[in-house]
């Protein structure tokens, strides 16, 4: 029954090659030599890597395709077993750099199919029953690597066997399963031609347009022969057998794909005695396939049945590498001998050059630590060698033929030609290849660039923030590693920079020095503005630091000497008084008309109160015990303040870590990391800020009020004010040059004037 390989691929290349990459690789052979190897494919897809990286794993392929046609199978390992071998040598970075890679790589000759994949690519086969039906198998899911098998090398095992006609093989790339599942790929592929398939599962895929890559290949053995035949031909026990070939045979490979140090040596000279050690009327026994052996795999099948690889009947004898090394040296001079000639003689005499350096230098390398410690006084006997050695070494090269001479410097001067050659050519490929990298990136950054300045042109700042991020990463890994790309570079990051503030909506604003506390080393933490003027307090002090906003005088007032340690205050829109915090829960009331002082009645309904934010609102005070992580509600008394009443419905958790509270009627609380917690009438809603970069993550003051369009948010850490729109939007950020660590603010938005305090000083700011 005759055969005919039918192989199809289908690609669709996806929007994003950072986020996916597909690559597909088929070899068609073109020579008799090749023919005889068959087909070499491969399929991967690599996700969330860099352009460089990609390139790597294309090197890699081309790499693996070159080794396997151009090096010869083994006696007991195959050339693609060898080319695996090279790259899990040669690879090993890839396991560790986070980059996610599936990979199948196969070689086809005939029916015989070998396989090696790493990741979690789909590999099945569809082969017919008895009966007409077609049953699948995932030889992945099969054939599993042990985890720390995946660790140690690329390429864990090896999968060897045939497909019998009719039979179907898919190879694809991972992300093919999230559309078209096994069964539904069965269905697909055992109903159309691989041709039809194929292009099936690329229309349907390249419509999907969501940035991943795809790639695959479906592979048919057709029959050649009329329905009687393959009637009397064809049991499910046949299709069975073939296919258990594809499971019994897989080889773990510690030791066949893991490199190790030396590359066997001693298995080469083996070889080399065999090839040559014989006696003339000797001839290699002829190899035969032993006998199938039965082995129980859990599958579908009931039992399935596996060959051995072919071995050789001549028993083997042990040899020495000295008697291998004779042999080699002189099959080498017959070999010259009768090729004749100039350019024979002379690799000739290269080659033994070369060995007698290599021996020479690995010598005089010892001597010469002995000559440096003078080990047992043997110094100038050494140097004395040396000296005859090297006179020699000269009488000996004069004495050399003229024809010679100029044959071993032409060797010489060809050696250091094609060496130094080779070196310029590889670092000349490299440099191609960093600078394709290099381009590839300025034009991404470029496009990113200018879809965010697209964005910005129809106010959405959400999307050109994403871009415009993305590009500055991109930018952060660029090589400007020469002078053009050292200007290309710095220009490239100033648009990106000045696009970047434009989407941040950031402005720096001049300011002026209203005020200077520095001599009091008062450690001041807060302001409150009462009608003209600035009160500063700290909590470290007893005494409130007074600037007028009228006069422009600043200048000191005593409190109560008990009232230690202010870390808030409140006023009320009117402006008759002004509360200061103290202790965490007790009070100290100013009044502005006398500047007079006076302790103020509070109580709250749990002992151990912690308060650390107070409000005054329609001449109610609301509190927020940080212990509980609720806000209390107090009503006016004469003397003060009645017992707290829970203002919210339920205690809340980041209420504990609270950094400062402000009223509109709703209130807005403002956590020490950043968060924003609105609540109406005492119920937490949800409140998001939008279009912030960089996001908020510290916070220390928070103001608004019921006449006002904003919130503003000091925030010390970015050194700014953050002004947002009541539902979360971004308005604009504020900075100054002079800002070193903002803790106060005070908002007097009629006349758009915000005050700072800033290491015991007052600045005033327009915005």
């Amino acid at each position: 029954m005759e055969h005919t390989l039918q192989l199809n691929e289908f690609f669709v290349e996806g929007g994003d090659q950072n986020k996916s990459h597909a690559l597909l690789h088929i070899s068609e052979p073109a020579t008799a030599e090749e023919k005889k190897k068959g087909y070499f494919f491969a399929v991967c897809e690599i996700n969330n890597a860099s352009p460089e990286f990609i390139v790597k794993l294309q090197d890699m392929i081309s790499e693996m395709e070159n080794d396997y046609y151009e090096i010869a199978d083994e006696k007991d390992k195959t050339s693609l077993e060898i080319a695996l071998e090279k790259i899990n040598q040669k690879t090993f970075s890839f396991l560790n750099r986070g980059v996610e890679l599936h990979c199948v790589i196969c070689s086809m000759r005939g029916n015989e199919l070998m396989l090696s994949f790493c990741g979690r690519p789909q590999i099945l086969i569809f082969y017919q029953k008895h009966n007409g039906e077609y049953q699948k198998m995932d030889l992945v899911e099969e054939n599993k690597p042990e985890p720390e098998e995946e660790k140690k090398q690329l390429f864990a095992q090896i999968v060897q066997g045939k497909i019998n006609g009719g039979d179907f093989m898919f190879a694809g790339t991972p992300h093919t399963a999230n559309y078209f599942n096994h069964d539904r790929l069965q269905k697909i592929i055992t109903v159309k031609s691989a041709r039809e398939s194929s292009e099936h599962l690329q229309r349907v895929l390249s419509e999907l347009k969501n940035g991943f890559s795809f790639g695959g290949l479906i592979i048919n053995m057709e029959k050649r022969e009329n329905a009687a035949e393959f009637n009397n031909k064809s049991t499910e026990n046949e299709s069975s057998k073939s296919l258990s070939n594809l499971f019994d045979l897989r080889q773990k490979t510690n030791t066949i794909l893991s490199p190790s140090i030396f590359p066997r040596f001693g298995e080469k000279i083996k070889s080399i005695t065999e090839k040559y050690g014989r006696q003339k009327n000797e001839s290699p026994a002829e190899e035969t396939n032993l006998e199938n052996e039965t082995t129980s795999l859990k599958t579908n099948s009931a039992r399935l049945h596996a060959h051995t690889p072919y071995k050789s009947d001549v028993s083997e004898k042990p040899s020495n590498a000295s008697v291998a090394f004779k042999i080699f040296l002189k099959y080498l001079k017959i070999a010259v001998a009768a090729i004749g000639g100039g350019v024979a003689k002379a690799a000739w005499w290269f080659s033994v050059f070369l060995w007698t350096a290599i021996l020479v230098l690995g010598k005089n390398s010892i001597l010469l630590l002995f000559v440096i410690i003078n080990y047992k006084n043997r110094r100038k006997t050494i140097l004395d060698d040396w000296g005859r050695q090297w006179r020699s070494c000269k009488e000996n090269i004069f004495s050399l033929p003229l024809y010679t001479k100029i044959i071993l410097g032409f060797s010489i001067a060809a050696f250091l030609t094609v060496s130094s050659g080779s070196i310029i050519y590889f670092k000349n490929k490299r440099d191609a290849a960093e600078t394709k990298i290099y381009e590839d990136t300025v034009q991404t950054i470029k496009n990113k660039k200018d879809a965010a300045e697209s964005s910005l042109i129809y106010n959405d700042t959400t999307a050109a923030l994403a871009e415009i991020v993305s590009a500055k990463d991109l930018f952060a890994k660029l090589a400007c590693d020469t002078k053009q790309k050292k200007i290309e570079c710095a220009d490239l990051n100033g648009q990106i920079e000045t696009i970047l503030s434009r989407a941040r909506k950031m402005k720096t604003v001049p300011v002026e020095l209203a005020a200077d506390w520095t001599n009091e080393k008062a450690n001041l933490s807060g302001i409150l503005k009462l009608n003209g003027k600035i009160l500063a307090f700290g909590e470290s002090t007893s005494s409130i630091y007074v600037y007028n906003i009228i006069s422009k005088e600043s200048a000191k007032m005593r409190t109560d000497a008990s009232a230690v340690g202010f870390s808030a205050a409140a006023a009320p829109k009117e402006n008759d008084y002004a509360l200061f915090l103290y202790n965490k829960k007790d009070l100290i009331s100013y009044d502005p008309k006398d500047n007079s002082w006076k302790k103020i009645e509070i109580s709250y309904p749990t002992e151990g109160a912690n308060i650390s934010g107070i409000l005054v609102y329609n001449r109610r005070l609301y509190s927020l015990d940080a212990a509980q992580g609720r806000i209390l509600k107090h009503d006016s008394i004469k003397t003060g303040f009645e017992r707290g009443k829970p203002w919210t419905e339920e205690n809340i958790e980041t209420l504990k870590e609270n950094a400062d509270m402000a009223i509109d009627g709703d209130i807005f609380a403002l956590t020490k990391n950043g968060k924003i917690i609105k609540m109406t009438k005492g119920v937490k809603q949800t409140f998001e800020i939008s279009g912030l970069d960089p996001a908020l993550d510290s916070g220390n003051k928070i103001w608004t009020y019921t006449d006002s369009q904003y919130i503003y948010i000091l925030d010390a850490k970015n050194k700014r004010v953050v002004i947002l729109e009541k539902d979360g939007k971004l308005k604009t950020q504020i900075t100054a040059a002079e800002f070193a660590n903002p803790v106060g603010m005070s908002v007097d938005e009629p006349s758009k004037t915000i005050y700072i305090l800033d290491s015991d000083k007052l600045y005033r700011l327009n915005f």
